[in-house]
């Protein structure tokens, strides 16, 4: 995990940089225009002494407030109205619709909360629409506020690129890192696996020499004896002067010699 930090920083900078990117279009696109709504009288009302108290909104004792971009929408919407007009504070009075046109109070709009009012407000609404929770209502809020086909194009963006390509390329890179990770570990794995076949290689060319068992012994003792010449009694007696007259003698003394010999080689070889 932790080698995969290089490369999350890298793609958190990229996601910044997107952020900036639609935050910016989309506070020139769409500031204030989730605040259209139908107004069913053309002026607002006043108290006595002339301030400003409410611009009354078509459909708020019903089903809510309607956003409009043009006053044709209002017509259709509330045509048994004898007046609908599609407005915002601002644009007719100057003033702030969150303060003086009841905007915290709207659930249709999310109470102003998400928006392109700025740019800081705009990386919050980035950020709803990355999450995707609700992001197809604001794509149809602003689609009737005014923007029509360029929020479907935008908010579809912003999904397709934030959503789904940035969010894959963080899980990419974690995987690409685990996978490295994993290749290096079997890398030294089968390092000390060739060394220890080696080991067992040699061992297997330089096996230590076992001592060979008694019986083995008694046996190639037997052997050499039974190779030794035979001396019997018809031989000249000028053929064993160092043994004297006794053939049995000759035999038992080679049969020894022997068994030393072989012995002795036993011991060098060891």
């Amino acid at each position: 995990m932790l080698a995969s930090l290089p490369g999350m920083f890298r793609v958190f900078f990229f996601i910044i940089f997107i952020f900036s990117i639609f935050a910016i279009f989309g506070t020139n696109q769409f500031m204030g225009q989730q605040y259209q709504f139908c107004r069913s009288q053309e002026d607002a009302e006043y108290d006595e002494n002339n301030n400003f108290i409410s611009w009354p909104k078509s459909g708020e004792d019903d089903d809510g407030p309607v956003l409009c971009r043009e006053d044709s929408q209002c017509i259709d919407a509330f045509p048994d109205d004898d007046f609908a007009i599609c407005g915002t504070v601002f644009e007719k009075f100057g003033l702030d619709p969150i303060e003086h046109d009841g905007i915290r109070d709207i659930e249709l709009i999310m109470f102003g909360i998400p928006g392109f009012d700025n740019v800081g407000q705009g990386f919050l609404t980035i950020f709803q629409i990355l999450t995707l929770e609700s992001w197809v209502y604001l794509m149809y809020n602003f689609s009737d506020a005014g923007s029509g086909i360029i929020s479907v194009i935008f908010f579809v963006m912003v999904v397709l690129l934030g959503a789904f390509f940035t969010m894959n390329l963080v899980l990419a890179i974690i995987v690409e890192s685990f996978d490295a990770n994993q290749n290096d570990g079997e890398g030294d794995d089968d390092g000390e696996g060739g060394e220890g076949d080696e080991g067992e290689k040699d061992e297997g060319e330089n096996p230590k020499l076992e001592e060979s068992p008694k019986n083995e012994d008694i046996k190639i003792l037997d052997d050499n004896a039974d190779q030794a010449p035979q001396v019997n009694g018809d031989q000249p007696d000028n053929a064993l002067p160092e043994l004297g007259r006794d053939p049995n003698a000759a035999a038992t003394a080679m049969r020894i010699a022997n068994a030393e010999l072989h012995v002795a080689q036993g011991r060098n070889v060891e």
